[in-house]
């Protein structure tokens, strides 16, 4: 997926990119290609620097210039963010692939204006004639190759009103994520139709998928990990890794406490604000009263420490194991980093820890440096 970002001046885009971030997105903005080029002309990095350097550089290179240089450094099987979208070139060439959407972050004068004083920057506006003035300019400027925001608006996909509080911007961004994921399964079901083409998963890898859209409600800033309990061929029990119900997660805190620690991966679990994902899973089927005995566990997750947003294998921490075990789970099958899973008998656990202690394990979850 990827998310162009544009609007008026103060109406938030930069803390819709950050959120993003958040969630996993690579954030790439076409300011900081004018930026490295004004750092190599040691030239003062202004408003009004990064303007003229923009207009410069598509005046000779064409409207679309700064959205190609971003865009030859995306790769396949990840979530972007591109910021400072404002011209319709860009908009154009954006939209030819078709994994693209623009969001356009909207508020009103009044909302940003108040935003702009609060925020106290030395050359921003300092009356709403001056903030009026500047935009009419963004807004409609008459070289071909310049700022035409408000042409800009009426391409974009998805206009977010941001003349709220923070808490319901990032509802509206989370209401956003679920319907744009919802409108892509939609999309790719009817081109399988189209196409004629009937690729039916295993039942391993039916659940899997089903772990994987589970994951997505995650708050974890490390990973983002989902889990399915099945038993006689149904689904009794989801969960997902997040801080206990009713308390701040670490979305919300803004930091990770582990990191923030410096606790490697799989020490000192006590010390994190999340529960992992089979917890929750095996703690929603006790809540509901519904039987995990005999049942088959599936667990996917990804990497999101650094933005990397990649695939990783997972296996579970030994806490985990341990109540997977007392839970009587049947089966366990986790996704690999590389695509494949990987089934294990609950039952191969118990006899090897009769055998050797459970440190000797192969199979142990890592999720990198720190979690």
């Amino acid at each position: 997926m990827i998310l162009g970002i544009t609007g008026y001046f103060a109406s938030g885009k930069d803390t819709v990119a950050e959120y993003l971030e958040k969630k996993g997105f690579i954030h790439y903005s076409l300011s900081d290609v004018l930026r490295e080029l004004l750092k190599k002309e040691n030239k003062e990095i202004t408003r009004e620097n990064l303007q003229k350097r923009g207009n410069e550089l598509r005046k000779k290179e064409g409207p679309d210039a700064l959205a190609k240089r971003i865009l030859k450094k995306l790769k396949q099987n990840n979530n972007y963010i591109i910021s400072s979208v404002r011209t319709l070139g860009e908009i154009k060439i954006l939209k030819e692939n078709k994994d693209f959407k623009l969001i356009f972050v909207d508020a009103s004068l009044e909302t940003r204006f108040k935003r702009i004083l609060k925020r106290n920057r030395e050359k921003d506006p300092r009356t709403i004639k001056e903030l009026k003035e500047m935009e009419d300019f963004e807004k409609n400027d008459k070289k071909s190759y310049g700022m035409h925001l408000d042409k800009c608006k009426k391409e974009a996909d998805i206009i977010i009103k941001n003349d709220s509080s923070l808490k319901v911007l990032h509802k509206k961004i989370n209401k956003m994520l679920e319907d744009l994921e919802k409108k892509n399964l939609k999309n790719e079901n009817q081109t399988l139709r189209k196409d004629n083409i009937r690729k039916r998963p295993s039942k391993d890898g039916y659940y899997l998928n089903i772990a994987k859209q589970v994951s997505e409600r995650s708050t974890c800033l490390s990973v983002k990990m989902g889990a399915v309990i099945v038993r006689n061929d149904q689904i009794v029990s989801t969960g997902y890794v997040g801080a206990p119900r009713g308390t701040r997660d670490s979305v919300e805190w803004g930091f990770c406490l582990r990191r923030k620690l410096k606790i490697p991966s799989g020490h000192r679990y006590e010390l994190c604000r999340s529960v992992h994902a089979e917890m929750n899973a095996i703690i929603n089927a006790a809540r509901a009263g519904v039987s995990v005995l005999d049942g088959t566990m599936y667990l996917y997750g990804e990497k999101l420490y650094k933005g990397e947003g990649k695939r990783i294998d997972v296996f579970p921490c030994f806490i985990c194991k341990k109540m997977i075990i007392n839970a009587g789970i049947k089966r366990f099958v986790a996704g690999r980093e590389d695509g494949s899973l990987k089934v294990f008998n609950v039952e191969d656990w118990v006899k090897a820890w009769q055998n050797r202690d459970m440190l000797d394990d192969m199979d142990v979850y890592d999720a990198g440096e720190y979690e």
